[in-house]
């Protein structure tokens, strides 16, 4: 008779009633871990222990396969993920909660199999694969999630810079609250001295659109480009700059036809 998916069963039974005690000693685990948890920014404590009881509920559930866990085990370390990524959390950081999550469920389970009966101890490796197999899942879904949503907000963010500099090109730089976030989307001061570049594209080559980034960069000069039609415009922030300087680096230290 196969007694593992019993043993299970009971398990999962006995630390979900046990749970505010596990929640306790996870958090305090963690937090000894990371500086980051510890400080309790970006995500705050009562964010963390409100996270860790919902997850170590859900994989109980999964582990003990006790109803309540159909579609759900996916959907909610899918939300954790998103939220993390949304609160810009490291991944990694993220994940070494989980494996200390993991350590915390395989040691109260070592706990608990100790007191089973002698003919049933051979099941303690079985068991300890199956904590670990649902901690490996649970985090897998949470850094598919994660790095997905980082995507999307990533890509958001790049359309927004977009659309931002475009007003600025289309002249509604006097307009202080497109100044103000255009500054903000971009990471640069709204007063300060920028030129507005305008490269053309090699028409024998559009795939390979001009990029004067680097080069500007290593002359101390911020940049930001957007492909056009057949060319390619720019702000760049000259600063104490001398203009001369950008037109040497455009013009003659990478040979592109601009006009600024």
């Amino acid at each position: 008779m196969n007694e593992e998916p019993t043993l299970r069963r009971e398990l999962a039974q006995t630390l979900l009633g046990d749970m505010d005690r596990l929640v306790d000693e996870l958090k305090a685990d963690i937090c000894a871990h990371s500086a980051t948890y510890a400080s309790g920014r970006p995500v705050s404590h009562d964010d963390l222990r409100l996270t860790l009881r919902g997850n170590m509920e859900m994989a109980l559930i999964e582990f003990g396969r006790l109803p309540g866990a159909e579609h759900r085990f996916e959907a909610v370390a899918a939300q954790n993920g998103r939220l993390r990524a949304e609160q810009d959390m490291p991944l990694a950081t993220v994940l070494q909660a989980y494996r200390r999550g993991g350590r915390v469920l395989w040691q109260a389970m070592a706990d608990w199999m100790r007191d089973r009966p002698p003919s049933q101890q051979h099941l303690v490796g079985d068991m300890a694969g199956a904590v670990w197999e649902t901690i490996d899942r649970f985090s897998s879904a949470v850094a598919d999630a994660y790095r997905l949503r980082t995507l999307e907000l990533e890509h958001r963010e790049a359309s927004r810079r977009g659309a931002l500099f475009e007003a600025l090109l289309d002249g509604r730089a006097g307009d202080p609250a497109v100044a103000a976030a255009a500054a903000t989307a971009l990471g640069v001061p709204r007063q300060d001295r920028y030129a507005v570049v305008v490269i053309a594209q090699d028409a024998q080559d559009p795939g390979s659109p001009p990029d004067p980034g680097p080069a500007l960069e290593a002359a101390g000069m911020w940049s930001f480009w957007r492909p056009r039609a057949e060319t390619v415009a720019g702000l760049v922030r000259v600063g104490p700059q001398d203009p001369a300087l950008l037109a040497g680096v455009l013009r003659h230290d990478i040979g592109y036809r601009a006009g600024i």
